[in-house]
């Protein structure tokens, strides 16, 4: 009786296999966490999403954040703003004058206006940036899919509730940063001819003209494209913070969980694991690490291409800025700035210097953290160990020396500790030398005046 059922089984098993028919796959099929056109939403990004909520809330609102997904109407407003901002370039005829030859002074007045012109353009592209990223290239998608998957299943709950409350207070004080910016526009709109003046030049060249200090509807436009433009600005840079942010705590967590294999006394004390399964083991935990620390590096590369041409460009124009400004107030005096003037170039000088720093030393610190087990790796002992080991240990510690594991600019310059130096240098030695070439210019003067009253 066994051995007919067990004939029936294979003749039934044999059939199978000879049928055309296509049979149902049974086996459950796996997710791409990776596909280029998933959305982030609250069932496969859940952390995330709950980390950067009320930032994706308020940069939704101002039209800085939208799913590839959405809606063709809700497209619709975040193209539309940044198109408005572009069109409001016109500011760059107030220039006419200066490029044509019409005025050959650098003055004040000069510089302020370039000033303007420059911080208005590095608010918009960056604006353009984060939009072409969420709609054509879907790197955005990636990158939040990549940061949720390890804040998902490689971070403890505590840590991330810090990690949250840090990231909403960059957002809180971007946006009184960019509260105040429109306080002070909207005070331009009644205010003092000056004070219209410093801040009615996002219309440019129209705010020259008579009717422009009279219309209430041109102010009010005027008013809104500078609120834009502030709250843009500030969200932009705090929306890149936070994704450095996350990234350096995914390496924090990472580093923690390596440096516990290998400081356990196993790997740096000369002791050899208790028989060959603990040897085995301990190098299955190895390479679980060494292929979760690969995983993570991906992520630096798929922020580098998020934010490569953004941190190219934020740092030409914001060196530039700081440069100008440095330029006028080593001039300073009475004639040339006073008024509203003397409160914004200084504010200006150390806010394009706070913006700098935060824009390098976050990148810096993902460089930092992502080679952070290198000092650790350097203390194994691996003379006692299979050449198996050793051979992965020698692989991760010259993987961790010799590759680029960070953001850069346009691609092209590593942002690490040594470009921190570099660029506070350049400023530092524009700043000594403008310096002295304006004080020997003025003592000059000085003696020229008194030589002529000498001889008067």
């Amino acid at each position: 009786m066994i051995k007919k059922l067990f004939l029936n089984t294979k003749i039934n098993a044999t059939n199978d296999e000879l049928s055309d028919e296509p049979k149902p796959d049974k086996t459950p099929k796996k997710s791409k966490l990776l596909d280029k056109n998933i959305e982030a939403n609250y069932s496969n990004c859940r952390n995330y999403c709950s980390i950067m909520k009320f930032p994706l809330t308020m940069m939704r609102i101002l039209g800085l954040y939208h799913r590839k997904n959405d809606p063709f109407y809700l497209k619709i407003y975040p193209l539309s703003v940044i198109v408005i901002l572009w069109l409001s370039f016109a500011r760059t005829f107030s220039l006419y004058g200066f490029w044509y030859g019409k005025s050959d002074e650098f003055s004040v007045n000069l510089v302020y206006k370039i000033i303007i012109n420059l911080w208005c353009f590095i608010t918009v592209f960056n604006a353009t940036i984060i939009y072409i990223n969420q709609e054509i290239y879907s790197r955005e998608n990636q990158l939040i899919h990549d940061l949720s998957y390890f804040l998902d299943n490689h971070c403890d709950d505590k840590r991330r509730k810090r990690l949250r409350k840090k990231i909403i207070l960059f957002f809180i004080l971007g946006a009184l940063v960019g509260i105040l910016n429109s306080t002070a526009g909207a005070a331009s709109l009644f205010g003092p001819d000056f004070i219209f003046k410093a801040f009615s030049s996002f219309l440019a060249p129209f705010h020259e003209s008579q009717w422009a200090k009279e219309s209430i509807p041109y102010k009010i436009l005027n008013c809104i494209i500078l609120s834009y433009t502030s709250f843009f600005w500030v969200l932009t840079i705090d929306y890149y913070l936070s994704h450095c942010d996350i990234l350096t705590f995914i390496f924090e967590n990472f580093n923690k969980d390596f440096r516990e294999l290998i400081n356990n006394n196993i790997l740096v004390t000369n002791k050899r694991p208790n028989g060959d399964q603990s040897g085995y083991e301990l190098e299955e935990n190895f390479d679980s690490l060494r292929k979760k620390q690969l995983q993570i590096c991906k992520i630096i590369n798929q922020l580098d291409k998020c934010y490569k041409h953004s941190i190219g460009m934020s740092l030409i124009v914001y060196i530039t800025i700081v440069l100008l400004l440095l330029y006028v107030m080593s001039d300073w005096n009475g004639n040339c700035i006073n008024g509203i003037m003397s409160f914004l170039y200084p504010f200006w000088t150390i806010n394009g210097g706070i913006i700098l720093l935060l824009i390098v030393v976050f990148a810096t610190r993902v460089h930092e953290k992502a080679i952070g087990i290198l000092d650790d790796l350097l203390e194994v002992d691996i003379e006692e160990f299979t050449n198996s080991l050793c051979f992965k240990i020698n692989m991760m510690i010259n993987k961790l020396k010799y590759s680029e594991m960070s953001l850069t600019a346009f691609g092209i310059i590593e942002i690490d500790k040594q470009f921190i130096l570099t660029v506070l240098g350049t400023l530092l030695s524009y700043f000594i030398v403008i310096y002295e070439l304006k004080g020997g210019n003025s003592n000059t003067t000085a003696c020229d005046q008194n030589s002529n009253s000498t001889n008067f």
